[in-house]
């Protein structure tokens, strides 16, 4: 393999990125956005729109209008909390967990067919080169904050 610049490993590490991202979009039937806060769901159940907005990264009112459309759908619950009114929480349904459950085995089964080309050695150095750069981008970051 010919020698290759940090920045052209940059740029090749966002083209696998874009495609990966754009095959699993493909590959999961565009239910990308609701797969996550489904999935999320079923990690940590009766969050509120504000919690779940953050860990998804998503803004509140692209996720209100995608609460609405799985509470439509019957795969969440909108639910008052008890301490405030106000606030609605969310809950996965039944139905949703079993939607979930197959958006994951779609996901799991893409993410084998994506990397099938490596060896479980590479798999790991590549998983461990990842978590490095992804500490150092970290620490990067937040030395920019202070």
């Amino acid at each position: 393999m010919a020698e290759i610049t940090s920045y052209e490993l940059l740029g090749l590490l966002h083209r696998v990125e874009k495609l990966s991202h754009r095959k699993r979009n493909n590959s999961c039937e565009n239910f990308i956005g609701r797969g996550r806060i489904l999935t999320t769901l079923c990690r940590e159940d009766g969050l509120s729109q504000k919690i779940l907005a953050e860990r998804l990264d998503i803004r509140p009112q692209s996720l209100s209008e995608t609460i609405v459309k799985l509470a439509e759908d019957k795969l969440v619950e909108r639910i008052p909390s008890e301490n405030d009114k106000r606030e609605l929480l969310i809950y996965i349904t039944e139905e949703g967990r079993i939607r979930a459950a197959e958006i994951r085995a779609r996901r799991e089964a893409f993410a084998n067919d994506f990397f099938s080309s490596l060896s479980e050695e590479e798999l790991t150095s590549l998983g461990n080169i990842l978590l490095k750069l992804e500490e150092n981008k970290r620490s990067i970051e937040s030395c920019d904050t202070n």
